[in-house]
């Protein structure tokens, strides 16, 4: 149980689905809603009793550890898509790049540059929950990907985990083996198709074939 924890929350390899990537999200956001009112109410307090530097220290890394889970699980959900980890960051960049915009837009206040500023944000922020959404209710590859056999944790790849490990090591080689796996299904059907089928009159199996 508690390495699914740890691979929940700090692995980036793997395949996570639905249920685990809101499982850990809840978790997350739980946890993150519960540092910001200790934060708050730190802060609240008079100067004479405000945290010292190492009560900071530890909740910047609690902060720190809770960003890293969350786009742990996020990036095993994009691979549930077979997507690459690294869109992890689009969303970031967008709202880094709107606030850069809203900073330097600021020292033109005309009316075209604040509707503009508006429109953006408007833009950010659908995307932001596009993205949201997309990860909470798309459904994952049907069967192996190029990073694991299936969604969950390795230890529960059964008899695939070996090759799970070596895709998340050589992606290259995971393709080519899908690669191989379609072709051989495709030849298999190929070849079921166009076996002969036995004339009226020959004899299958010992018995003479009579159509009706």
């Amino acid at each position: 149980m508690l390495n699914h924890v740890v691979w929940l929350l700090f692995s980036f390899n793997g395949r996570l689905g639905r249920l685990g990537y809101f499982t850990g999200w809840l978790g997350l956001s739980l946890c993150g809603g519960a540092l910001h009112v200790a934060n708050l109410g730190q802060w609240l307090k008079p100067e004479a009793a405000r945290p010292d530097v190492m009560v900071l220290l530890l909740q910047a890394t609690l902060s720190f550890a809770l960003a890293w889970g969350h786009f742990a699980i996020q990036a095993k959900r994009l691979h549930d898509f077979n997507w690459s980890g690294w869109w992890v960051l689009a969303p970031g960049a967008a709202i880094v790049g709107l606030v850069v915009t809203w900073i330097a837009g600021l020292g033109a206040a005309s009316g075209e540059t604040v509707l503009g500023l508006g429109l953006l944000t408007v833009a950010a922020a659908a995307f932001v929950v596009v993205v949201g959404l997309m990860l909470l209710f798309r459904g994952g590859t049907a069967g192996p990907n190029n990073y694991a056999p299936r969604s969950g944790p390795p230890d529960t790849q059964g008899g695939d985990a070996a090759w799970a490990q070596r895709v998340l090591n050589d992606p290259l080689a995971a393709a080519e083996r899908l690669g191989q796996q379609e072709s051989s299904a495709l030849r298999s059907s190929v070849a079921a198709q166009s076996r002969p089928t036995a004339a009226a009159g020959e004899r299958v199996f010992g018995r003479r074939n009579v159509r009706t």
